[in-house]
């Protein structure tokens, strides 16, 4: 637990550290946005904390599994990181000009809505602005990713 002053009032105020989740594009063991994201860790300061989630168990997205068996562990253990976190930081490598097929099956199963519906549980991905980091230079910048997902 956190605590500072309130300017105005001088009252003590106690908050919670700001929770991160990170997720990686790059399934690649020794991948350099992985790496990135691991750095960012390292260096935040102490009233923030970054949690890297894994991304390489998620079955490919489907309609049709999803409706008949609903979210697997690995995707109700994403969801739930994401739903927790206060923001979402992506390091990504780019291919053909756009995000990974392992990025966009996560990015997929994040934007579902709960299974079964529920009116109390949003979206993770649904009233958030999140951060993009990209590595490599690229024709397509990470607010043109972000605005077109």
């Amino acid at each position: 637990m956190l605590s500072g002053r309130d300017n105005i009032s001088g009252n003590v105020l106690h908050f919670a550290p700001l929770r991160l989740i990170g997720i990686s594009g790059s399934l690649r063991q020794r991948s350099y946005d992985s790496a990135a994201l691991r750095a960012a860790g390292s260096i935040m300061p102490k009233e923030m904390e970054l949690q890297i989630a894994e991304i390489i168990d998620l079955p490919m997205y489907n309609q049709d599994d999803e409706q008949s068996q609903g979210f697997n562990e690995p995707v109700l253990r994403l969801r739930k990181q994401v739903a927790e976190a206060d923001a979402v930081l992506i390091a990504t490598p780019e291919y053909n000009y756009g995000m990974t097929g392992a990025l966009k099956n996560a990015i997929d199963w994040l934007s579902r809505p709960p299974n079964p519906p529920s009116t109390s549980c949003l979206r993770p991905f649904s009233v958030r602005e999140d951060v993009w980091a990209r590595l490599a230079p690229s024709a397509i910048s990470a607010t043109s990713l972000c605005t077109a997902t």
